[in-house]
């Protein structure tokens, strides 16, 4: 599939589709991606709710936005 098939095919746009491959970019554009390419996000269960753990990765320099 490419790029512009991708973007097309999510609602996107192609230079927002190549940030999301430098790992630049929102959940919503990720999570818009991930069905069209077979692909779903998950959190997984413990003791931090998503929100919680995406901040802090976010507070550390991690690469979740």
């Amino acid at each position: 599939m490419t790029q512009a098939a991708v973007a097309m095919a999510s609602g996107i746009s192609v230079p927002t589709l190549r940030s999301l491959e430098r790992e630049v970019g929102t959940m919503r554009s990720f999570t818009t991606v991930f069905p069209v390419l077979g692909l779903r996000w998950t959190w997984a269960e413990g003791e931090e709710a998503p929100h919680q753990g995406l901040a802090r990765l976010r507070r550390d320099g991690g690469s979740a936005k």
